[in-house]
């Protein structure tokens, strides 16, 4: 079983350390929106006020992702995620969180709660991202708490391959294909 992490910032004694800092990682996002740039949720401040000018934000509501590329593979033990506290923190509600290709949960949204919490234990990753597919994506800061790891991390191999697939039947256009086509969304059409 991974070490388990403190909600601390810097968690090293315990063998489990934050590791992302604006300093040192690269951030992407789908879309801006109101110059909330990825950067943001890896600058130290975990202020939710949109004024603050600390949240990121995306130009979409819906199909959104935010991705961190970490200085090294890791074991991926937790990832706390700061929403906004001057409104939204619905907007949370069912965002998925992976470490690389592998899905560590979904947040769950309870009202008036604005810090989320998503075991991915011990996944090992060069990565994490963040998707929200129903609403607008906002994050006024994201620690991902593990340690470096000489593991290598796993890679779907169906993925997007063009790989033969089959099933016993087709129902409503749901061609085999779809199940290994790198979308991960579930959205239907």
């Amino acid at each position: 079983r991974p070490p388990r992490c403190t909600l601390f910032r810097f968690a090293s004694r315990f063998r489990c350390a934050n590791l992302v800092s604006s300093t040192s990682v690269s951030v992407s996002q789908s879309s801006t929106g109101w110059n909330g740039v990825a950067s943001r949720a890896v600058d130290g401040n975990t202020d939710g006020i949109w004024g603050s000018s600390t949240c990121t934000h995306s130009s979409s509501a819906s199909n959104n992702w935010w991705k961190v590329d970490l200085d090294e593979v890791s074991k991926i033990n937790r990832v706390v995620i700061y929403g906004r506290t001057d409104c939204c923190g619905d907007r949370m509600a069912n965002a998925l969180v992976y470490a690389g290709e592998e899905f560590c949960g979904s947040v769950s949204y309870t009202a008036g709660q604005f810090i989320f919490s998503v075991e991915c234990n011990g996944a090992v990753a060069g990565s994490v991202r963040i998707e929200q597919n129903y609403n607008y994506l906002t994050l006024c800061e994201v620690n991902i708490f593990g340690e470096p790891s000489d593991e290598t991390p796993l890679v779907n191999l169906a993925s997007g391959r063009g790989l033969p697939t089959s099933q016993t039947s087709v129902g409503w256009s749901g061609a085999a294909s779809r199940a290994v086509d790198g979308r991960t969304h579930g959205n239907w059409t």
